[in-house]
């Protein structure tokens, strides 16, 4: 088969299946210092096994469905060049010899052929984002105008899928925008760049409602590797936030920004603030000239990158401003396209040319002008690019153009304008709530991080380096406290004292707390359906901090997450603060998911320690008898679903089971498969041999009691708590007591005494894992005794360098295996040509 294409852009997994993407029509945008710059326009998708086999099997029409999809996502603002590198600015290729992986979108595309020395004349980099180009004539002399916006792939996605920072410091909606003037054999270039507010925040639900999802303790690690990217790529950082004042999300969002930029007080950051909605009310972007004009000096004094003939430097920018509103969207791009004017009028005064006098009036006033007449080529030209500019980056991230193009196009808005405006935020709703989730597994899929992709090559990849791990790792060991209690909706006084609860027997405070409660509030449908848990949840975050910080004042509380009155709190100590990423947590209702006033469930919390994953599962499952399968179905469908549901700013992330470490507790309401006869008189047994200290006695009594364990036998039909381990059991049944004592249940139809409460474990057979210790308290609020495990085990810290050298000898070694006969009739591959000569 003969392919004739315009570009090769890698290799594409689709779930279970690689495909050969191509561009194959593109649009010639302009000719950048003797290199011309294509738009894509579409792709073509060509299987490695036969197209019959791929499209025609049971899966096929999900492949297709996919291919449609990801042909739509390329057919928006993607570019190439053969000999220009579009990933990394003017000034930036004094030290960068090679693509700027930060824009690189085919970065995971490309990962297997540059991992095999394959000739990188195969390898375009491709980047997304928006490029415009015009020309005009200034004092007789002709001026290219270059416009490009690289879209950072780090945190890429969807508006309400992607917002705030990731451990890493990337933020989302990160956009590079250089503009750059050619003029009498010289080359002017200036950037700036737009994100996401540097704190951890999102939005949810149909109301798109912000939550801060981190203090400050837990972000301020993220958001200072944020500010050190910035200074250690662009120089000094002018920060400005657009945000409103009058609006509580926005407001929220600005003080969390504003608290690390006071408690931080950089030098090499300066920031400001203004309100933009409500300085250009009634859609007056005129009044955005005042702080253009304060901010100037400031972008004046950081400079721009200036080239001769030769392309020798002759000056270099030493500073960026970073441009935020809630979106980085429409505010943002007005106020850069003024702030990128103003730096034009500085670049052509340092060629020698005063751009107020050639358009006669101030370059502000005239952007403002909204007579076409009476403005120059240059700015109506300007416009029209930068309208253009913010469209194109807009479509990227909400679905739809600006809602201030008309503005920025016309300098006005105007009676359409404002229908238009109404029109687009419309649209984003809708796009936000039915189409966002499409677009964002397309991206996903191109960048390497789609859940259910399954790459057969790179899963032998990942079992070799598992193989070799000790030579790119290092490993620690750390410790994990855990604890389950159904409060039975026991509200603890402020003062309440749980050091029996919080006894460490000895042991160095742990590293991780993780409380797991149950029933912390009455669950009547009035609590179900109101949700009026705050306060109490509030109570117990407090009571909990309160009596840690008596054990290590550095205890502070990590992430707090509830469903009904299902409660999962995590702290961490002063060791582990700046150890711990990438939180996460959700819950899940047993059974039907979205059956509405159900009170059983789980909360999950998920995290990172250093680079090991650890899950904790707070479930309190249903207690019918009658149906004990149907509960050993609600663990299996906690694990299937969790993390993996998409709705409005929630996207599937990695599955349960692929974590290092997974902690299953809770209240399981299992109890003893005897008689209540049975079962209390062999807890009497039990009683009387420790009081007689006849321990090898107890323990048999208390094995024969277990043996009648409902868990314990249902283990072997459940697909994930048959992996699950559980340390040794010598304590008693844990529910139910008479509250506020020692008594099981005396009422008038007594329960069966039970283990309902467990905290179980599981992780690969080969990890470095302790359980110090296992065993219940004796706490007598309740109707259960709440119980408590210590775990000691190895996290690991990756060299990410090393692990690369060690990942490229595999995929040599890989390759090197010759390929396994096959009886059956193979495949060719595709005899391929392209039209175009990559140099």
């Amino acid at each position: 088969m003969k392919k004739t294409f315009s570009a090769f852009l890698g290799i594409l997994t689709i779930l279970d299946k690689a495909f050969l993407l191509f561009v194959d029509e593109c649009t010639h945008v302009c000719t950048l210092n003797g290199s011309d710059v294509f738009l894509v326009n579409t792709t073509s998708f060509i299987p490695f096994e036969e197209e019959a086999a791929v499209f025609e099997s049971q899966t096929g029409k999900d492949y297709v469905a996919y291919i449609q999809n990801l042909r739509k996502l390329f057919s928006i603002g993607y570019y190439f060049s053969y000999t220009y590198d579009l990933t990394t600015s003017r000034g930036s290729k004094i030290t960068k010899k090679t693509p700027e992986q930060r824009f690189l979108w085919n970065r995971h595309l490309c990962r297997e052929l540059s991992s095999q020395n394959i000739d990188r004349k195969w390898i375009v980099p491709l980047i997304q984002g928006y490029i415009g180009h015009f020309s005009v004539y200034l004092m007789g002399k002709k001026m290219d105008y270059y416009l490009i916006s690289r879209r950072s792939a780090y945190r890429a996605g969807t508006r309400f899928n992607a917002r705030g920072i990731d451990d890493n410091g990337n933020v989302a909606n990160f956009v590079e925008t250089e503009q750059i003037i050619g003029y009498n054999g010289m080359l002017c270039s200036h950037v700036q760049v737009r994100g996401s507010v540097p704190v951890f925040w999102g939005q949810r639900g149909i109301t798109a409602t912000v939550r801060i999802t981190r203090n400050y303790e837990y972000t301020n690690s993220a958001f200072l590797k944020h500010i050190d990217y910035l200074n250690a790529n662009y120089g000094k950082v002018l920060a400005v936030n657009l945000m409103s004042l009058t609006k509580s999300g926005e407001q929220m969002i600005t003080d969390a920004f504003e608290e690390h930029v006071k408690r931080n007080d950089l030098p090499t950051l300066r920031y400001e603030f203004f309100d933009f909605h409500y300085a250009c009310r009634n859609r007056r972007f005129d009044r955005v000239n005042p702080l253009i004009k304060k901010l100037f000096p400031v972008a004046d004094s950081m400079k721009f990158t200036v080239e001769d003939k030769a392309n020798s430097y002759l000056i270099t920018q030493k500073g960026i401003i970073r441009t935020n509103c809630v979106d980085c969207l429409d505010r943002t791009n007005v106020c850069q396209s003024k702030i990128a004017l103003k730096m034009i009028e500085s670049m052509m005064r340092s060629l020698g040319v005063d751009l107020a006098a050639a358009f006669g009036q101030d370059v502000l006033g005239q952007i403002d002008n909204n007579n076409p007449k009476q403005q120059h080529p240059f700015i109506l030209n300007f416009k029209v690019t930068w309208a253009d500019n913010g469209d194109t980056i807009s479509r990227h991230y909400s679905g739809t153009g600006s809602t201030h193009s008309s503005v920025t196009r016309y300098g006005k808005g105007g009676l359409m304008g404002l229908l238009n405006h109404g029109m687009t935020t419309l649209n984003r709703f809708y796009i936000g709530n039915w189409e966002d989730q499409t677009k964002q597994e397309c991206i996903d899929m191109v960048l390497g991080e789609h859940t259910e992709t399954i790459n057969l090559f790179g899963e032998s990849l990942e079992r070799e380096l598992k193989l070799r791990e000790r030579e790119f790792a290092s490993f620690e060991k750390i410790s994990v406290f855990t604890a389950t209690w159904n409060v039975g909706s026991f509200t603890p006084p402020a003062s309440y004292d749980l050091r029996r609860l919080l006894d460490f027997e000895g042991q160095p405070p742990p590293d991780l707390v993780v409380i797991c409660l149950q029933e912390i509030i009455d669950v009547n449908p009035k609590n179900v359906l109101v949700s009026t848990n705050e306060p109490t949840i509030q109570l117990w975050v407090n009571v909990l901090t309160d009596n840690l910080r008596r054990v290590d004042k550095g205890y502070s509380l990590l992430q707090v997450k509830d469903f009904v009155g299902i409660l999962l709190l995590t702290f961490a100590n002063d060791r582990a603060k700046t150890r711990v990423s990438r939180v996460n947590s959700e819950s899940l209702r047993a059974g039907l998911l979205n059956k509405i006033g159900g009170t059983k469930g789980a909360v999950v919390t998920k995290l990172y320690f250093d680079d090991s994953s650890l899950a904790f599962i707070n479930a309190y499952l249903p207690g019918d008898e009658n149906n004990l399968q149907a509960r050993v179905n609600t663990i299996d469908d906690i694990h299937r679903n969790a993390f993996q549901s998409e709705a409005l700013g929630k996207k599937k992330e990695e599955k349960i089971e692929t974590l290092d470490y997974k902690f299953f507790l809770g209240d399981h309401n299992f109890q003893l498969a005897c008689s209540n006869a049975e079962a209390r008189q062999l807890i009497e047994n039990f009683t009387y041999a420790m009081a007689n200290r006849n321990d090898a006695q107890a323990a048999d009594i208390l094995f024969s009691l277990f043996n009648h364990d409902e868990m314990t036998s249902l283990k072997k039909n459940s697909e994930y708590l048959s992996k699950y381990k559980e340390g040794n059991v010598t304590f008693l049944p844990t529910y139910k007591y008479d509250i506020g004592t020692q008594t099981y249940d005396s009422s008038k139809k007594p329960r069966v005494p039970g283990w309902g409460d467990r905290i179980l474990f599981w992780h690969e057979e080969n990890a470095q894992f302790e359980q110090k210790f296992y065993d219940r308290r004796e706490i007598l609020d309740t109707e259960h005794r709440p119980v408590v495990a210590l775990f000691e085990l190895e996290v690991k810290k990756v060299a990410q360098e090393k692990k690369e050298e060690i990942t490229k000898q595999i995929y040599e070694a890989l390759n090197s295996k010759p390929m396994e006969e096959d009886n059956e009739e193979t495949t060719d591959m595709p005899e391929l040509k392209s039209e175009n000569s990559i140099n």
